[in-house]
């Protein structure tokens, strides 16, 4: 049964590289991605991988790694790399806080820059963020630059492809799209966003 079950299991889902729990940013502490726990086997099932960035941002864990432990090179089967952005430390808001403007920036090229060498059956990369990133922020504008080096379709998220039109121009489009009446206001949308963000399959560690 367990032959027949986990390349359904393990293809089904899309699973986040790595944890963004607050325990797992104590880098007093030494943890363990759930994508280096797993056996070569379950990894060469998983077509579907999220890469959340922004928790962490003024000093990412020590796990926060693309080396030969995460076990990246068994994932012979991965076809979607999804992107999610929840700021960009290199706004001036961040400054005084974040260690450099571009010390982030740098931190996830390095980081999408390795995923993408060590797993070439990647076909799509897919960036979204909330609407504090826009759409020309240094961060942003890293990640679409390694995409395109490695030749990969970039794909625009949900809220990607809405973000500067439903909550400025009130665009009814996207709030179809988002599920939420055409009627609602932007709170309303704000938590139609939260669930949508919710409903999707993650197995989070």
């Amino acid at each position: 049964m367990h032959e027949e079950a986990y390349p359904v299991f393990f293809g089904g889902h899309t699973f986040r590289l790595f944890p963004v729990y607050y325990e797992y940013l104590d880098d007093r502490k030494d943890k363990i991605p759930i994508l280096a726990q797993l056996s070569p086997r379950h990894r060469s099932a998983i077509t579907s991988l999220e890469l959340r960035l922004g928790p962490g941002w003024g000093n990412p864990p020590r796990c926060w790694n693309v080396n030969r432990k995460m076990g990246l090179r068994d994932c012979i089967s991965l076809r979607d790399l999804k992107i999610f952005m929840e700021c960009d430390p290199s706004q001036p808001v961040f400054q005084g806080f974040s260690i450099s403007p571009t010390f982030y920036t740098d931190f996830c090229g390095n980081l999408l820059e390795g995923i993408l060498e060590q797993v070439p059956s990647i076909e799509h990369v897919e960036i979204d963020a909330w609407e504090s990133v826009t759409r020309d922020s240094p961060l942003l504008k890293e990640l679409l630059g390694q995409a395109e080096d490695a030749e990969k379709k970039i794909i625009w998220g949900p809220l990607t492809r809405c973000n500067g039109e439903f909550l400025v121009n009130n665009n009814d489009s996207c709030k179809e799209a988002l599920g939420a009446d055409v009627t609602a206001s932007e709170f309303e949308l704000s938590l139609a966003i939260q669930r949508m963000d919710l409903d999707v399959p993650y197995i989070v560690v």
